[in-house]
C-alpha cells in the first residue's frame, strides 16, 4: 500500500511540474507563433539558427566573437538573451558572455556580441542553447 501511495505522489507531482512549466512558456494562445511552422531563418555558414514561439535567432562566427541576432514576436516581452554551448567531446557546458543584453519587448529585434569562455572550440561544438530571461528556450540549428 505505502509503495502505490509513493508512486501517486510521485506522479502528482511530475504533472504538477509539468503544468507549471507549460503555462510559463509562450504558445500560440498567448500571441507566439506555432511551434509546427517555424519561421525559416537564413544563417551564414559556420552560423546557428533558431525559431519558435514567435522567437527568431541567429549566432554567427565574427573573428573571435558571435554575432546574436533576436527577434521578439511572442506578443509579450522576453528577459535579457543568453547562449551556452554544449561542448561535444565531454558535454561540458560552457557559457557566453553577451554584452549589453537587455530584455526586449514584443516586436523588438537586437544584435548582440557574444564571447565564450576558455575551453571554447567552435569546431566541437555538440549544441547551441538560447536562453531568455535565464530560461531555456531550446537549441539552435546548425547550419
Amino acid at each position: 500500500m505505502r509503495r502505490w501511495f509513493i508512486l501517486i505522489a510521485v506522479v502528482s507531482l511530475a504533472a504538477s511540474a509539468c503544468k507549471s512549466k507549460a503555462e510559463s512558456t509562450p504558445s500560440p494562445a498567448d500571441g507566439g507563433s506555432d511551434p509546427q511552422s517555424p519561421e525559416v531563418v537564413d544563417v551564414a555558414p559556420g552560423g546557428y539558427g533558431y525559431s519558435n514561439y514567435g522567437v527568431t535567432a541567429t549566432l554567427e562566427p565574427d573573428g573571435d566573437a558571435w554575432k546574436l541576432k533576436v527577434s521578439n514576436k511572442t506578443g509579450q516581452g522576453q528577459g535579457k538573451p543568453g547562449v551556452y554551448a554544449l561542448d561535444a567531446r565531454d558535454g561540458k557546458r560552457i557559457d557566453g558572455a553577451v554584452e549589453g543584453a537587455v530584455p526586449l519587448g514584443d516586436g523588438q529585434s537586437k544584435e548582440f556580441t557574444v564571447t565564450f569562455g576558455p575551453g571554447f572550440d567552435k569546431n566541437n561544438v555538440g549544441l547551441m542553447i538560447l536562453l531568455l530571461g535565464g530560461e531555456n528556450w531550446g537549441a539552435f540549428a546548425a547550419e
